[in-house]
């Protein structure tokens, strides 16, 4: 007990001491609790979409080799064995899509607009040709980002849900998704794209037999100096060539752009707009994957 302090106060700094340390304790306790809390989240979290999401995804079985060449067709089933068709009405070709899932297909919000398409969807897979019978599933259930817009086109993503699962084959194989809160495809690298677009004319006839092709990735920044009137997110990345390779078009919207990463394909954009088909310096548009893993896990979790 200090000097000119008396026992009352001497009880009164011991439990405001003990008060203290308890109320520490508790802070730390519940800092633990949280950790934990959060660790055994994410752990159900994790496992919850182990049971939706297959250990085996991006792989090409039918493929010894991989084969990626500018604007040719794609010869063998099985090389893009993610690749979808999105149909309306199960006659009219809409657009692309990809497989991440044996029951979830992912696409752009834009081709779903429901003032756009007052029809049931139906997706083809496991087929070289959007005319030809593959494995044919109606579309149960559409989940477009909350915040997508058809004007400025962005958060153009969307989920759907099939009816009943797909059936893995050879030629049908879900695509990988990136990790959350990855900012790839890197500036300066190729993305490979797959879809039945047409050959460098906006709004022509699209092809009959699915194409592939690769383009290099540009900075925001460049992307958005070829640009008026319309602004590029950070949730895009853009494709450009400077000569006149082609780039995508009419009809390979929706559909998948992807890398190989230690052997296996990762979906890393999703087709989304153009300015000029296949025109040097015209820049093209995709919606970046990476940025929406949160809405795909989110969306998938709380409707299974």
């Amino acid at each position: 007990m200090r000097k000119g302090q008396t026992l009352a106060d001497s009880h009164l700094v011991h439990y405001q001491h003990v008060e203290l340390f308890s109320h520490e304790l508790q802070m730390k306790e519940e800092c633990i609790l949280a950790v934990f809390v959060k660790f055994h989240l994410q752990t159900v979290f994790e496992l919850d979409l182990n049971l939706v999401f297959p250990e085996e995804c991006g792989l090409r079985p039918a493929l010894d080799v991989h084969r990626v060449t500018h604007g040719s067709e794609v010869t063998i089933l099985g090389e893009a064995p993610w690749q979808v068709a999105l149909y309306a009405n199960g006659v009219r070709f809409i657009c692309g899509a990809s497989i991440i899932a044996n029951d979830w297909i992912l696409t752009a919000a834009h081709c779903v607009e429901d003032f756009y398409w007052d029809s049931p969807f139906q997706i083809q897979a496991g087929t070289l040709t959007h005319d030809t019978a593959g494995q044919v599933h109606e579309v149960s259930e559409i989940f477009k980002h909350p915040l997508f817009d058809s004007f400025s086109l962005g958060y153009d993503i969307a989920l759907l849900k099939l009816s009943t699962p797909l059936n893995f084959t050879d030629a049908v194989q879900p695509v990988c998704l990136p990790p959350p809160g990855d900012h790839l495809p890197e500036v300066g690298s190729y993305v490979t794209f797959t879809g039945w677009g047409s050959f460098g004319e906006m709004r022509g006839p699209i092809t009959r037999n699915l194409q592939k092709a690769r383009a290099p990735v540009i900075p925001n920044n460049i992307c958005q100096r070829s640009l008026t009137g319309f602004h590029v997110l950070p949730s895009m990345f853009c494709t450009m060539y400077d000569t006149g390779y082609q780039d995508t078009c009419t009809g390979d919207v929706g559909g998948p752009q992807v890398q190989e990463v230690n052997g296996r394909w990762t979906i890393y954009g999703i087709t989304s707009w153009e300015t000029v088909c296949g025109k040097a310096y015209s820049p093209s548009g995709k919606t970046r994957v990476s940025s929406f893993i949160d809405f795909i896990y989110k969306t998938i979790r709380e409707d299974d």
